[in-house]
């Protein structure tokens, strides 16, 4: 079975990642993982992920990138992104 995963790529003390993180606590996409990355404690995977600003919303299927999102991003623009995989 295939696995969906949004990972949300955030910095302590932006406001725009806190607003996303507090929408992600209200809302939770059905049959998708939420994973929170830290960039301040994890810059080599940020790096490594192609990370240039925050916040970040990545889709993987299967461990793959299928989607990408650069900003904050509201409930309907998030479910358009899954929608689209």
């Amino acid at each position: 079975m295939s696995e969906t995963i949004l990972q949300i790529f955030h910095a302590p003390g932006c406001g725009h990642c806190e607003y996303q993180l507090d929408l992600l606590k209200r809302w939770k996409p059905p049959g998708v993982r939420i994973q929170l990355v830290n960039c301040d404690t994890s810059p080599a995977f940020d790096k490594a992920a192609g990370i240039e600003a925050t916040p970040t919303l990545i889709v993987l299927r299967d461990g793959k990138e299928i989607k990408r999102h650069v900003g904050i991003a509201s409930e309907p623009e998030i479910m358009a992104l899954l929608a689209q995989i």
